[in-house]
């Protein structure tokens, strides 16, 4: 996926300088995002390929045993993770975890973390705004890039590419801003109360949620100075899962 976005904004920043030259303005506000993202994607892919731990694996293999639903997932620790825990949908699904995660929580916060993730993949509404998110992402692309072919004829492949990076900026910076909304934690509720069924101890759930909060804080302040300017560029407003509110609401 990395090789797949330096291509997509190479060629969106390609196309930004192509639309520059007959207008400076557009091209400059078009180009500098793809630039940014290109750099970013390029970063990732001298940091090398995310590696997996077997024996933290092995560990919450074994800390998952007594959960309800964690047969029915792979499970997978890695490092180089965008948050403590994450469930990815497919046949089957997959539960990952950050190595660093791992190393600073005992058994009962990472059954406690994975049973969110797991109340989530249950969740019919989260399917579908996971579903929407990728399918509207892909519509909104599509349709710059027609646009573009109607009111813009006999223009370059490449110009029809370089509002890519400034969508995939803006799309990331709105998704920051909406997990900001007081409202998040009431969606989440359900969830949480789902997970608490899991696990039969409420406060198992406020420990996670609590350590999925600090390991967000935390990653960040452990990127190297290129890294916490890259990553503060491309996305502005930091996403959050309103952990600690959440938390204090399961009290």
């Amino acid at each position: 996926m990395r090789i797949v976005g330096v291509v997509v904004y190479l060629a969106s920043f390609a196309g930004a300088i192509d639309l520059a030259q007959t207008s400076p303005a557009i091209g400059v506000v078009l180009g500098v995002p793809a630039f940014i993202l290109l750099l970013y994607c390029i970063y990732m892919i001298l940091r090398g390929s995310p590696q997996v731990d077997q024996l933290a694996t092995e560990r919450l293999v074994d800390a998952l045993k007594h959960l309800e639903g964690h047969e029915e997932v792979s499970v997978v620790v890695r490092d180089q993770m965008p948050s403590g825990m994450v469930i990815r949908r497919g046949t089957p699904p997959t539960l990952i975890a950050a190595l660093s995660f791992m190393g600073e929580n005992d058994d009962d916060v990472l059954r406690g973390a994975a049973a969110l993730r797991l109340s989530e993949l249950d969740s019919e509404r989260f399917a579908r705004r996971s579903s929407l998110e990728t399918r509207g992402y892909v519509a909104l692309c599509l349709a710059v890039g027609v646009m573009a072919g109607v009111l813009l004829p006999g223009i370059s492949i490449l110009v029809i590419a370089a509002p890519v990076g400034l969508l995939c900026w803006l799309i990331a910076a709105g998704f920051g801003a909406w997990t900001h909304r007081p409202s998040l934690a009431r969606i989440y509720a359900p969830l949480d109360e789902a997970a608490v069924r899991r696990v039969g101890d409420p406060a198992t759930v406020q420990r996670a949620l609590r350590a999925l909060a600090q390991w967000r804080i935390q990653a960040y302040s452990r990127r190297d100075p290129v890294g916490r300017v890259l990553f503060r560029c491309i996305q502005p407003i930091r996403p959050t899962g309103q952990e600690l509110t959440r938390a204090t609401g399961l009290e």
